[in-house]
């Protein structure tokens, strides 16, 4: 159901070391929504998981925030369902996307308010409750030791593929930039297919020599997870490459949050907590959540991870 209107739209965690720990200071907002999410599962409060979905929205703020989304991606998706040719006049890009929004835009406001707060909830919120109680997960004795952006890479063509959007105007930008925010922690989660590549973040598009390893964990290890988490004193700009496969990567852009250069991306929001003696680590992902004049919100149903391996840069201990 969730998945129908994607198809269309579609804490401080602080990296020391190896270890993220939830401390007290400026919160970035998706660190801040995780945490809300992840308090609406153990409080059993559906209300407040509701709240912070896009079927929340009222119908005003819904066509605000669709007409002024700085997403390439959705909206070519919601330029592409209107099937009319547009008029010589409309010469722009903000020319068509005004005339193909005015046409298209109630569509997708009609399917989000047919969802009732009752069908949300038995498709996105009870399963997660459900699986839990499978493992045995007692709520109100867990405790949340990640909020972290998850971008998970693959290897296609000789060249990594890491989840990204596009901000709308990208004359100026390659496809494969990356967007990051600073005080906000990203796993770059490789998969089976990137075996044998080195993935490598540098200040350097090509040179090993010049890798960045301040905030980053397994930078060019070739082994597991890489996590990032970068600060005000950060450039911004870096790379990511393969030291044995030119061009392979790309320029990464690092924003602050409320920056109106960085584009409103879909993002994955992974939680990761600890129950059980010994202390066992579980995950659920947030799906697809996207920046709004109201907050974050998310746009699809939640996933059950369960039982993982305990990720690098988390600690029991914190």
């Amino acid at each position: 159901m969730l998945s129908r209107f994607i198809s269309l739209f579609v804490l401080m965690i602080s990296l020391s070391g190896i270890t993220n720990t939830p401390s007290f200071g400026q919160i970035h907002p998706k660190e801040a929504f995780g945490r809300k999410i992840f308090d609406s599962f153990r409080n059993n409060q559906f209300s407040e998981f509701y709240l912070r979905s896009i079927f929340a929205l009222e119908e005003t703020d819904f066509k605000e925030f669709l007409f002024g989304i700085n997403n390439l991606n959705l909206r070519n998706d919601l330029l592409a369902l209107y099937k009319q040719e547009f008029p010589p006049s409309a010469e722009t890009m903000d020319d068509r996307w005004k005339i193909a929004f005015a046409h298209t835009w109630r569509q997708q406001w009609t399917h989000i308010a047919q969802q009732t707060p009752k069908m949300i909830q038995a498709e996105a919120f009870d399963p997660i409750l459900r699986q839990a109680k499978e493992f045995g997960i007692q709520w109100q004795t867990v405790r949340l030791i990640g909020i972290e952006v998850l971008l998970p890479v693959s290897w296609e063509y000789g060249r990594f593929d890491v989840k990204r959007d596009a901000p709308f105007r990208t004359e100026s930008l390659p496809t494969r930039t990356l967007h990051l925010d600073r005080k906000l922690t990203y796993r770059m989660e490789l998969d089976s297919n990137t075996y044998g590549k080195a993935l490598m973040l540098g200040y350097s598009p090509e040179d090993s020599e010049q890798l960045f390893n301040k905030g980053i964990l397994g930078n060019g290890s070739g082994q597991g997870n890489v996590v990032i988490r970068l600060s005000t004193q950060y450039p911004e700009r870096l790379y990511y490459f393969c030291p044995d496969q030119p061009g392979a990567g790309g320029s990464i852009l690092v924003h602050d949050f409320d920056s109106p250069e960085r584009p409103n991306q879909r993002t994955d929001i992974l939680l990761t907590f600890a129950y059980g003696q010994p202390q066992k680590a579980y995950q659920i992902i947030i799906r697809d959540v996207l920046s709004t004049a109201q907050g974050e919100i998310f746009c699809e149903r939640p996933e059950w991870r369960g039982e993982v391996p305990l990720p690098k840069g988390l600690s029991f201990e914190d």
